[in-house]
């Protein structure tokens, strides 16, 4: 599976109601262009930027999981990857996802029974 777009992370945490840390964000304005000039950049104002939790494991079993009914975290012996069932029991639906990053598998799995969404096969 690939990495999860800014996009489909607002969504995903959004259907999850996880509001995100709003910080300024600040952008380096060079002195010049020339790459043998050494001064240090001005740092100006560039916005505020919402930064959303990661997608790693602690994240995602402290919102993710509690909402869906069954979650099983399997690692392959054949390809090293981790394969993770999502079953909501109420919705009637099931996901699987697999991936050699744990993070990655869980949220696809959880991905389509949060989101409601269908998640495209790669």
């Amino acid at each position: 599976m690939v990495r999860p777009t800014d996009a489909e992370v607002k969504e995903f945490w959004g259907k999850l109601s996880v509001k995100p840390t709003r910080r300024m964000s600040q952008k380096p304005v060079w002195a010049s262009s020339d790459p043998d000039d050494l001064r240090p950049p001005k740092w100006i104002d560039g916005g505020y930027v919402d930064d959303y939790p990661p997608i790693d494991l602690n994240s995602l079993f402290k919102y993710a999981v509690p909402r869906v009914s069954f979650v099983r975290l399997t690692k392959t012996d054949h390809h090293s990857e981790y394969v993770v069932t999502a079953v909501d029991y109420g919705l009637d639906k099931e996901a699987k996802a697999f991936d050699k990053d744990p993070a990655l598998a869980l949220f696809w799995a959880c991905y389509p029974i949060i989101t409601g969404k269908e998640v495209a096969d790669e």
